[in-house]
């Protein structure tokens, strides 16, 4: 990952790679545990089944958003 790459650059590449997750490259920011963060990721509707390979984020289905993306809540 750049530095020039959006939070949602990182968490994507974070879910994607979570057995990497120790050879992340260094980051100017992160999330403290605890704080009961949350965030609203789109991906496509076909992510759906793969909901258990992400059950430590606890995502919520918030339906499909008037774009055709899937709304997802994110526990951070």
């Amino acid at each position: 990952m750049k530095c020039e790459e959006t939070v949602n650059d990182a968490l994507a590449w974070l879910i994607h790679n979570p057995l990497c997750q120790a050879d992340a490259p260094e980051s100017r920011w992160n999330l403290s545990p605890g704080l009961d963060l949350h965030t609203v990721y789109k991906t496509s509707p076909a992510a759906r089944i793969h909901l258990k390979q992400i059950a430590r984020y606890n995502p919520v289905d918030l339906g499909d958003t008037a774009d055709g993306f899937c709304a997802l809540r994110l526990h951070l």
